[in-house]
C-alpha cells in the first residue's frame, strides 16, 4: 500500500506552515518562502493542512492576507452588492463591477495523474492491484470529502456570524473558497468513478480466472507433510478434519464435498501460513480465491481477504508465532 499511503500521508512541511498562519505579522519574503512550501503539496495534503488549520486557529484570528496565500486566482467577480450570491453564470450577474479571479488551490496537482497512474498499472497479481484501488476509494470516501465538509461548514459558520464584522472583499473570497472546493469535489467524483470502473473491469478478469477449486498442482505427498505439521503444532485438530479430507479442500472442486480446513490461527498468522506456502511450495492461492471457497476458515470464521489485509497492514505478529509456521512448513518441505 506504499503507493496509496504516499499521496494520504501527511506533508512535513505542516507544522511550519500552521506555525506561520498562527503568527502575527509576515514579511514579502515569507509570502513566496510559503507558496513554495505549498508547491510540495498535493491536494490531500492541501486540503488536511486547512483543516487542521480551521479546526485550530478560528478563522476571525487567521490573518487575511496570509490566509489568501493558501489559493490561486483565476476568474471571479466582485459584486457592488455585498449580499449577492456567488454565481457562474454571467447573465444572472446584476452590478458587476469588476473581473478578477475565482480560486484554486494553491498546491501541486497531482491527482488526475495519480489515478491514472493507479488505472494503469499492470499489477502481476491482480488481487494486489484491485486492493490499492479500493484502499485508494476508500481514503476518498472517508477522509478526502470528510475534510472537505468540515472545511465549508467552518466557513459558512464563520459567514453566518452576526457578530463579526465581515468585509465585503473578504465574503467574496470565502464564497470563492467554498466554490473552489465544491469544483475539487466534482474531480473527485469523477475520480472515483473512473476508480469503480477500474475494479469492476479487474474483478471480471479475475472471475474469469477463479475455477471451481484451488487450481494447484502439488504432489498430494507435500499436502500430506503440510498436514501432519500442522497437526503436530496444533494448527488443526484431528477430530475436524483428516487427512484425507485436507486433500479435498485443496484438490477437489469446492463443490464436490463438504470439508472445511478450520485452522487454528489468527488472521496474522493465516497471511504467514499462505506466505510460507507460496515460498516453500510454490502453492500460490489469491486470498480473493480462498475467500470465495468458503474451504477453509480460522479463527475470525471464514477467510474475508480484506480483513487479512487489514491484520497485516495494522499489526506485526510475534517472533514466536511467525517461527512456528515458518519453521513447520520448512519441516514439510524437507520431508
Amino acid at each position: 500500500m506504499s503507493i496509496v499511503y504516499s499521496y494520504f500521508k501527511k506533508n512535513h512541511n505542516e507544522k511550519y506552515l500552521k506555525e506561520f498562519f498562527d503568527s502575527r505579522g509576515h514579511k514579502s519574503s515569507d509570502s513566496i518562502k510559503i507558496k513554495n512550501y505549498l508547491s510540495e503539496f498535493n491536494e490531500f495534503q492541501f486540503t488536511q493542512l486547512v483543516m487542521d488549520l480551521l479546526s485550530e486557529i478560528p478563522l476571525h484570528s487567521i490573518d487575511f492576507e496570509k490566509l489568501k496565500l493558501l489559493f490561486i486566482k483565476n476568474d471571479y467577480y466582485l459584486f457592488e452588492d455585498p449580499k449577492f450570491i456567488f454565481s457562474y453564470d454571467s447573465n444572472f450577474i446584476p452590478f458587476k463591477q469588476e473581473v478578477h479571479d475565482y480560486l484554486k488551490f494553491n498546491c501541486s496537482k497531482e491527482l488526475i495523474d495519480f489515478v491514472d497512474y493507479l488505472k494503469s498499472t499492470d499489477e502481476l497479481v491482480k488481487e494486489a492491484h484491485i486492493q490499492k484501488l479500493r484502499s485508494f476509494s476508500t481514503n476518498i470516501k472517508h477522509n478526502f470529502f470528510q475534510q472537505i465538509e468540515s472545511i465549508k461548514a467552518i466557513i459558512e459558520f464563520h459567514l453566518n456570524d452576526n457578530s463579526i464584522n465581515i468585509e465585503g472583499s473578504q465574503i467574496y473570497f470565502y464564497l470563492c473558497v467554498i466554490e473552489a472546493f465544491n469544483e475539487f469535489e466534482q474531480k473527485l467524483l469523477l475520480a472515483l468513478d473512473q476508480i469503480e470502473e477500474r475494479i469492476e473491469d479487474l474483478c471480471e478478469v479475475q472471475s474469469e480466472m477463479v475455477k471451481n477449486n484451488f487450481n494447484i498442482s502439488v504432489k498430494e505427498e507435500k499436502l500430506k507433510r503440510i498436514y501432519r505439521e500442522l497437526e503436530r503444532c496444533e494448527f488443526i485438530n484431528l477430530n475436524e478434519i483428516c487427512e484425507n479430507g485436507f486433500l479435498k479442500v485443496f484438490k477437489c472442486d469446492w463443490d464436490s464435498h463438504e470439508e472445511i480446513l478450520n485452522l487454528n490461527m489468527d488472521n496474522l498468522q493465516f497471511y504467514c501460513f499462505v506466505d510460507c506456502l507460496n515460498k516453500f511450495f510454490n502453492i500460490k492461492i489469491p486470498f480473493t480465491t480462498i475467500e470465495i471457497s468458503k474451504k477453509i476458515k480460522n479463527k475470525n470464521g471464514f477467510i474475508n481477504a480484506k480483513s487479512i489485509y487489514a491484520s497485516k497492514s495494522r499489526g506485526q505478529m510475534l517472533p514466536k508465532d511467525e517461527d512456528l509456521i515458518t519453521n513447520s512448513l520448512l519441516s514439510a518441505k524437507k520431508g
